[in-house]
């Protein structure tokens, strides 16, 4: 060979290999379909990276933030993704969680915007060839205020 297969560049090859008698000069042609095995030689991409996202610290648990967006060049079971949460800076632990199979960042618990205006979330993803590839983002959620406080005003006139 003079260089490396590569499934993702070419999968497969047709080959056609003729043998003559050297004395009676007969000859045949056999066609040979050489399938090449992809390999997890491609780690997950994730496009757009990093993130932003506000979010309202009013929105209910369970809210959809994003999702994020990543390819990965191999094949079958190399290709295959998970998502898994690696890190965040909440206060509260578990307040972001990540869907394994798509890659949705949720809200996981009540937000509050005068504990904390700022989460950054480390999401990692892992595709399911051996050995198992990975690459990481950072998604800044901004929350946003709402007010939940009524003003009180203790005297009927002003000055």
């Amino acid at each position: 060979m003079l260089s490396e297969l590569d499934f993702e560049e070419i999968p497969s090859y047709k080959l056609s290999v003729r043998v003559q008698d050297s004395k009676t000069g007969a000859s045949s042609i056999a066609t040979l379909h050489v399938l090449v095995q992809d390999i997890n030689d491609n780690p997950p991409v994730i496009e757009a990276s990093p993130y932003f996202v506000k979010v309202r610290e009013s929105s209910p648990v369970g809210t959809s933030l994003l999702r994020v967006q990543t390819s990965d060049k191999d094949s079958g079971v190399n290709q295959r993704r998970s998502f898994h949460v690696v890190s965040d800076t909440s206060i509260v632990p578990g307040t972001f969680a990540v869907t394994e199979d798509t890659g949705i960042l949720r809200v996981q618990k009540q937000l509050d915007y005068e504990t904390q205006k700022r989460i950054d979330v480390v999401v990692r993803v892992t595709d399911h060839g051996v050995p198992s590839l990975s690459a990481e983002t950072v998604i800044t959620v901004i929350i946003t205020f709402l007010i939940s406080k009524s003003v009180l005003y203790l005297h009927e006139h002003f000055g």
